[in-house]
């Protein structure tokens, strides 16, 4: 993320948010791990997100990729991401 963009005031507002849920429903492996974890309460939601950013840490993850999958770890921003990911994909895109 270039250091001359503003932060987002609102998740719907992170292009980076945004192309991460659009690969999110093309990607089918991406979608299905996505769906699974998003489908958990909120304990169980976000033992598996703190989890994965661990993991994304050890693994040197780009900061754009970590910083969008701190948003899920918000119950609103989770559900509104699972209600995305399990639309048809043949509606074409986030319009």
């Amino acid at each position: 993320m270039d250091s001359d963009r503003k932060r987002p005031v609102s998740v719907a507002d992170d292009e980076d948010f945004i192309r991460f849920m659009q690969v999110a429903r093309e990607d089918p492996e991406l979608q299905k791990r996505l769906t699974f974890v998003l489908s958990q309460d909120d304990f169980n939601r976000q033992s598996l997100l703190n989890t994965w950013l661990a993991d994304l840490g050890l693994q040197n993850a780009p900061a754009e990729l970590r910083r969008v999958l701190t948003y899920l770890l918000d119950g609103e921003v989770a559900g509104a991401a699972l209600q995305l990911l399990e639309e048809k994909t043949d509606k074409g895109g986030l319009s």
